[in-house]
């Protein structure tokens, strides 16, 4: 599998976002997060045969659970079910990592609000859970997660 990471914008997010987390979403509407289009987003999507195949966002949003004022989240996380476990999802963090230091290099954390079936992934990518298990509405069960970068 040829695979190739790269910023994008928040519409060719979207499709992917909708359709692994939120299936129930009619035909035609979107999981659109309020802050797509600020300056501080970024849009990272793996590629395979010009296919989007991952996709995550990322912005600067300090939390009060760790002490940094350039905190970076991760949302909207999500693998097209057919490659989920190949390594895609890993690939963008790599390169979001590593790309988000450049862009943003007072930043010390990325966190994100990981959903409990996720936190496997999550930990053998470095976070560790920072919280106590919440419940989002109509999505279910989730630990607040965070590493270094």
């Amino acid at each position: 599998m040829g695979l190739a990471v790269k910023f994008v914008t928040a519409d060719e997010v979207r499709p992917l976002r909708t359709q692994v987390l939120r299936p129930s979403y009619a035909p035609g509407q979107l999981l659109v997060f309020p802050e797509d289009e600020q300056a501080e987003c970024a849009h990272v999507a793996a590629f395979s045969d010009r296919k989007i195949i991952g996709v995550a966002t990322f912005l600067l949003k300090p939390t009060r659970e760790l002490d940094d004022p350039q905190a970076i989240q991760l949302r909207g996380m999500a693998v097209d079910a057919q490659m989920q476990g190949a390594g895609v999802g890993k690939c963008i963090l790599d390169f979001a990592f590593w790309e988000l230091k450049n862009r943003f290099p007072n930043s010390k954390w990325v966190w994100c609000n990981a959903r409990e079936s996720a936190t496997h992934f999550y930990d053998r990518c470095g976070f560790e859970i920072i919280s106590d298990v919440f419940d989002i509405a109509e999505i279910g069960p989730h630990f607040m997660m965070a590493r270094k970068i």
